[in-house]
Parts: C-alpha cells; sequence; structure tokens
C-alpha cells in the first residue's frame, strides 16, 4: 500500500459508511410504508418480505454501520497519528485538511492563503517527508 493510498483508506471508507446510511434510510422508509395484512388465512412459509424481516435486515446494517464507524475513528486515530510524525506544521496541516477532513485542494488553498499549485507541491513535499519519518522507523 503506498503512502497516499493509506491517507485515503479513512476517506474510502467514510464514503462507504455514508453509502450505507442513505441505503439504511431508505429501507427505514420502506418498511415505515408496509403494512400488515391480516387476512385470516393461514400463513405458510414466512414471507421473505415481511415487515419483521425487513425490521431485522434494518438492524443488521444497523449493527454494521456501528461497526463501521468504530473501524473509522481507529482509522482516522492512526493516520492522524501518522501525520503528527512530520516536522513540519505546514505539512501536517495540508495532509490533515485533506485525508482526515477530506477537503478539496481549492478550499486547501484559500484556507492556507496558498495557490493550488503551491498547496499541491508543498503536498508531495508531505508525503515525501512522511516516506521519509515511516523508513526512519
Amino acid at each position: 500500500m503506498t503512502t497516499k493510498e493509506y491517507l485515503s483508506q479513512a476517506y474510502r471508507l467514510d464514503d462507504e459508511i455514508n453509502t450505507k446510511l442513505e441505503s439504511l434510510e431508505r429501507l427505514k422508509s420502506i418498511a415505515e410504508k408496509m403494512t400488515s395484512v391480516n387476512s385470516g388465512m393461514p400463513h405458510g412459509a414466512s414471507d421473505p418480505h415481511s415487515k419483521e424481516d425487513v425490521l431485522i435486515k434494518i438492524a443488521d446494517m444497523d449493527a454494521e454501520i456501528t461497526a463501521d464507524i468504530d473501524r473509522l475513528v481507529d482509522m482516522r486515530r492512526d493516520i492522524t497519528q501518522t501525520i503528527n510524525g512530520i516536522d513540519d506544521q505546514t505539512y501536517r496541516i495540508i495532509l490533515y485538511k485533506r485525508y482526515i477532513n477530506h477537503d478539496r485542494w481549492e478550499k486547501i488553498a484559500v484556507d492556507m492563503n496558498f495557490d493550488i499549485r503551491w498547496v499541491q507541491i508543498l503536498h508531495g513535499r508531505a508525503i515525501s517527508a512522511l516516506n521519509s519519518h515511516e523508513n526512519s522507523l
């Protein structure tokens, strides 16, 4: 795994969590729309689309999302500790904004009062500094 891949893994997991949260909201919406029909007829095999089954799936997905969030918190803490190992404060700020806050280059440039191209150059230097730091451990 490259340094950029390592730093980007929190972003990818965060994106995955958000996608799962959207799916969970859709499932909850469907569950709210479901009505239980009591026809008075005896029921054979369990209906795979029963409200109870949907509620179980919702609970399972909610537990999965909670586990993913726990992993994300641990991952962000690990990445933050890695970034904090760099001596240069400007490099740390750029890496933190990019990989922890998921800021776009334009926002980082405006926040730091730098040209976008200069931020990208500094980012490259920060990655090199991080590689040097990791290799010295």
